[in-house]
């Protein structure tokens, strides 16, 4: 009898299938674990859990937060006197401020202070009325106060002008005439002008020679905690660095998931040829079987052989594919095994990388919001 060459299929198919299986154990294991409170990690177990930066929950900053109130500029009328009062030789600026200065004290407010930049820009208005002969706050190329300021890179807040045209006598009197109209008082009584610049030119307009005067105010734009534009600079630069960090982390997703479906092909190929394998064992055991029970009934050992023989022959068939496609298709699941696990330790890298970057990245916008808010505060006093 040829019993000690029988096989066990049942116990063959467990033990080929704990074999097989031993070389890709790692399914089953986590990857490494980080704290990761609000981007969960990914495990080849399970459906894959991409890290999300909901940046449409973050504290929203504006292109350009730094409002300046629509550059608010005070321009009343433009004041011409028609007396014919005898033309002085010169009206002085510095007197003009110092007269202007003596009627917001008189009114208990801070005196303005001279800034050489808003002289230029009065300058530059005053020099461009007489070139086009024209007396307005706005000039015929359509150009305000603000142009001029901005023209000297004077950084402001709000912005206010007073313009005199006419023969008067003395610096006082063009003071005087200004605070003797509504706008123009208000503009020399206004808190909120911090500085002042002056000019005068006596030139010839519209045929006789006269002068022109430009009184320009300002709120300078130190006057308020100007958000640090670095902080903003910052702030962006991290904001195109996360969405470069999740396009890569949602990439290497999909590799991973790719590596998985082709685990998953090649562990079910594999176990299809171990099964060809089986089978071919399995037929082998039967004819064993019979060859056995001849030999027992009939005891005919030749006729037995014959079964016995073949039966043989199939388990050792059956036997060698088990053992080469176990070896080929482990080579192939450790290649994979081992790439998958390259592939999920960069992933958790970048998760890592960018858990880090968002909460720098949300301090910062944080901070930055709230010195938006307080210069928009101060603004709006």
């Amino acid at each position: 009898m040829k019993l000690e060459n029988f096989i066990n299929v049942e116990w063959l198919i467990l033990l080929i299938v704990i074999i097989f299986a031993g070389s890709v154990v790692f399914l089953n294991l986590p990857l490494q674990e980080e704290n990761t409170s609000s981007i969960s990690n990914i495990h080849t177990q399970t459906q894959l859990g991409s890290p999300k930066v909901e940046t449409d929950n973050l504290t929203k900053v504006s292109e350009e937060p730094i409002q300046k109130e629509e550059k608010k500029e005070s321009l009343p009328g433009p004041l011409e006197v028609k007396e014919n009062n005898v033309l002085v030789e010169n009206l002085l600026s510095s007197k003009i401020i110092y007269f202007t200065n003596i009627e917001r004290e008189n009114a208990g407010i801070k005196p303005l202070s001279e800034n050489a930049l808003l002289d230029k820009a009065a300058e530059e208005k005053n020099l461009d009325m007489v070139k086009n002969q024209y007396f307005d706050h706005i000039s015929p190329e359509g150009l305000s106060v603000s142009y001029f300021v901005e023209k000297v890179n004077y950084q402001y807040l709000n912005l206010g002008e007073n313009l005199a045209l006419g023969n008067f006598s003395n610096e006082n009197e063009v003071v005087k005439a200004w605070m003797a109209s509504p706008g123009h008082r208000a503009n020399i009584l206004d808190s909120k002008f911090k500085e002042i610049g002056v000019n005068v030119q006596k030139a010839f307009f519209n045929g006789r020679e006269t002068f022109l005067i430009v009184q320009i105010f300002a709120r300078p734009l130190s006057d308020c905690p100007v958000p640090d534009s670095n902080l903003s600079l910052s702030i962006e630069n991290q904001r195109k660095e996360i969405n470069a960090l999740q396009e890569k982390i949602n990439n290497l997703k999909i590799e991973i998931e790719n590596l998985q479906k082709e685990w998953n092909q090649i562990y079910q190929e594999g176990t299809a040829k171990i099964q060809e394998g089986t089978n071919l064992i399995k037929q082998g055991n039967d004819l064993i079987e019979q060859g056995d029970r001849i030999y027992n009934e009939t005891l005919n050992k030749e006729e037995a052989e014959k079964y016995w023989t073949n039966g043989e022959k199939l388990q050792k068939e059956g036997q060698d594919i088990i053992i080469k496609i176990s070896d080929e298709y482990n080579q192939k699941l450790n290649q994979n095994y081992s790439l998958t696990n390259k592939k999920i330790n960069e992933y958790n890298a970048l998760v890592n990388n960018l858990q880090n970057i968002l909460s720098e990245f949300n301090k910062n916008l944080k901070n930055y919001n709230q010195q938006v808010n307080e210069f928009n505060q101060c603004v709006s006093q």
